[in-house]
């Protein structure tokens, strides 16, 4: 036996070509009609076929663009926090709404409950069991407080995220100003269409 060599393998090649071995002759590609079946080819030129076969596998291979990557980091980022789980004032995990849960150290098994209280306290519970004492904060879906925020906290990108009591009073604040705004401008627009029902605009 021959073989050819390489840096990092030698792979033994048969004194006989692959076309003479056992009097079989082996078809081009192009000659293949079961195998080009398989791969979709359904006539025309060959060439053409086969060049957006490869184009597809190495667009295939190459996996999303950087722009759906960063939407769907955009989108993950937007998701309402449900839970902040800290050591020694440190967040260690975090879950999402949505989003599953993100942590600094390997959690392991984590028993996902009936609902997402009794999956955080699962979560807590296998804290503990790494880090000793862990706060676990909770936070309302309109607290505004997002996984972004928590990750960047958790990471070193951001602030400190407020408490769930601050992050919900703040929600509140800003919600009723919302509404009070919203409320001054229908009772701005029903006063003036009254003004014009009775002849003074």
């Amino acid at each position: 036996m021959t073989s050819i060599s390489s840096a990092t393998q030698s792979i033994p090649v048969p004194d006989q070509t692959l076309t003479e071995r056992d009097g079989l002759k082996l078809k081009h590609i192009s000659e293949n009609d079961e195998l080009l079946a398989l791969l979709g080819y359904t006539g025309g030129d060959f060439n053409d076929f086969w060049k957006k076969h490869m184009q597809d596998i190495r667009e295939m291979s190459a996996g999303p663009s950087q722009e759906v990557m960063d939407q769907q980091i955009a989108k993950q980022n937007a998701d309402p926090i449900h839970t902040v789980f800290r050591a020694n004032g440190k967040i260690v995990a975090f879950m999402g709404t949505n989003t599953g849960v993100t942590s600094t150290n390997g959690l392991g098994r984590v028993d996902w409950g009936a609902s997402q209280e009794e999956t955080a306290q699962n979560i807590k519970d296998r804290l503990t069991k790494l880090y000793g004492n862990i706060q676990m904060e909770t936070y309302s879906a309109e607290s505004g407080v997002t996984v972004g925020m928590a990750g960047d906290e958790m990471f070193g990108r951001g602030p400190k995220m407020p408490a769930p009591e601050a992050a919900f009073k703040t929600a509140n604040e800003a919600n009723f100003v919302t509404s009070r705004l919203k409320t001054s401008a229908e009772t701005l627009a029903l006063f003036q269409e009254a003004r014009k029902w009775f002849g003074r605009e």
